[in-house]
């Protein structure tokens, strides 16, 4: 799949409202939940805007601790001052940390949906094995 078709799907997982989850979904922030997640900074309208804007790469990874929905794209803003979202730790009700990449994943439960993470934690994930690189989408 190339990277454009790939898009369109998600817009159209956006369209449907599946695309981003409740729990990382930026008007949940001030509901504490038990474990930490991050939110985007932007809502669904914002994220489709940006990803038809394109100033964006994104890398495909195998993730080996999902077999069953092993895709995880990687979609890295061009704009180094660019943040996806925020962590937010156990039971707070606001973030703590910025994140810099979105990550879009296939759940088994979920579907295709949308989530930040942090680059160091992406290449922590990477260089432990949980994560394997395939290409870069173009």
């Amino acid at each position: 799949m190339d990277r454009e078709t790939l898009v369109q799907y998600w817009q159209q997982c956006i369209t449907s409202e599946t695309f981003l989850t409740p729990k990382h979904d930026p008007c949940s922030v001030g509901e504490p939940h038990s474990g930490y997640r991050s939110v985007t900074i932007q809502d669904p309208s914002g994220i489709s805007q940006f990803l038809s804007g394109g100033d964006y790469r994104v890398h495909e990874y195998a993730n080996v601790q999902h077999p069953q929905s092993p895709q995880y794209f990687v979609v890295e803003p061009n704009d180094p001052n660019t943040v996806a979202g925020s962590g937010i730790p156990p039971l707070a009700s606001g973030p703590t940390t910025a994140l810099d990449r979105f990550v879009v994943v296939s759940g088994t439960k979920t579907g295709w949906h949308i989530y930040a993470e942090s680059q160091a934690t992406i290449s922590q994930k990477a260089s432990d094995g949980s994560l394997v690189f395939q290409r870069e989408l173009l």
